[in-house]
């Protein structure tokens, strides 16, 4: 039996980087902490008299620090007074990534962090569990991307979203977390009007009330992923995410690339997600989401003049509700259709892996 239909067209296909200028990261790990430990403080170094014209020159000198990594900017700080000078600004602007909770310590405890205003547009942290350590001395007022990945025990203050800090923020990533829940959802969708990428896979305790929060307070979005793993099973009615957190979705966001693998969706869902935002669907994973049937197909087939864009679908692991349908007649009627899809794949279920990871 036939288990996966991927659709995919490489020169369509959209996926979206939640890495902003990854090769600015401001990288915690490779701090000289020797030079700059919590007990001594860092002044501006005498301009030697000696130094070269060419590098006196703040234009060129701010050409120079553009291009320049983490480490390397910190080192400016020692070459003169106006190196040091042009050069805090752009550490301020620097992305802070904490991949481990010793990062996160050392970035808080540094004389360097209360020295500098660090207004980042980028905030990630990953792997770090500890639930009684948050950034300190960051201003969120510039802040466009806010991640935890994989942090399971602590998420952002509420109070960052409350006190509308941040009103710019367009991407937001909290995934693979048990705290998540809807309260936590209701308190901060009401300050995510910019918000456009929204990513809470795996997080278990949200359900349709957290998820129609914010699909009805967060209209630009173009971005959601949801997807659930195959093994999870919910003992509590409030973790569901069925058709009524879809149908809101449907209604009142922008949704192009959708991921809800794993969740309670139904026939009826689909065919409004496919009314509603049909014409404007990229990507679309249902994924191990048993309660979808014959219909849902046939919502496919008979009405792909509603999908035009659509060059990735991925159906995983439901095979059994599809009874005898005739996975082929949808990828024919999609050459039929012009589309110049690149691959198209079947993949059985021997050999089948997961897809949770395509958003």
């Amino acid at each position: 039996m036939l288990t996966t239909f991927t659709i995919s067209n490489n020169k369509r296909k959209l996926q979206y980087n939640n890495n902003y200028n990854s090769n600015k990261k401001l990288k915690l790990s490779k701090l000289n902490t020797h030079s700059h430990s919590p007990s001594q403080t860092i002044t501006p170094p005498r301009t030697p008299t000696t130094s070269h014209q060419i590098f006196n020159q703040p234009e060129l000198l701010n050409i120079i620090l553009s291009n320049l990594d983490s480490n390397s900017l910190f080192n400016c700080l020692k070459v003169s007074k106006l190196w040091y000078h042009s050069t805090i600004p752009f550490i301020e602007t620097q992305n802070l990534t904490f991949k481990s909770f010793k990062q996160l310590e050392t970035f808080n405890n540094n004389n360097l962090t209360k020295l500098v205003n660090y207004s980042p547009k980028s905030l990630m942290l990953q792997n770090i569990h500890q639930s009684s350590i948050i950034p300190q001395n960051i201003s969120l007022k510039n802040l466009i991307h806010l991640s935890y990945h994989n942090c399971s025990k602590i998420l952002p203050p509420i109070d960052w979203f409350v006190s509308e800090n941040l009103q710019s923020l367009k991407s937001l990533t909290i995934s693979n977390n048990q705290l998540l829940d809807d309260n936590y959802l209701l308190s901060i969708s009401p300050f995510l009007k910019n918000l456009k990428y929204l990513d809470l896979r795996a997080c278990y305790n949200i359900s349709d009330i957290g998820i129609t929060s914010i699909a009805t307070n967060c209209p630009n979005l173009i971005f959601i992923n949801l997807n659930r793993k195959k093994h999870f099973i919910a003992t509590k009615k409030n973790h569901i995410i069925s058709s009524i957190s879809l149908m809101a979705i449907a209604n009142y966001t922008n949704i192009k690339i959708l991921g809800i693998s794993g969740s309670s969706i139904c026939d009826a869902g689909m065919f409004q997600l496919i009314k509603n935002r049909g014409k404007h669907l990229i990507t679309l994973s249902i994924n191990d989401c048993t309660l979808l049937t014959n219909h849902s197909l046939k919502i496919f087939s008979n009405n792909f003049k509603l999908l035009p864009i659509l060059t990735r679908l991925e159906i995983c692991r439901i095979e059994k509700n599809f009874g005898n349908f005739n996975l082929k007649s949808l990828q024919n009627w999609r050459l039929k259709n012009h589309l110049n899809l690149l691959q198209i794949k079947f993949t059985n279920h021997h050999h089948l892996k997961s897809h949770h990871h395509f958003l």
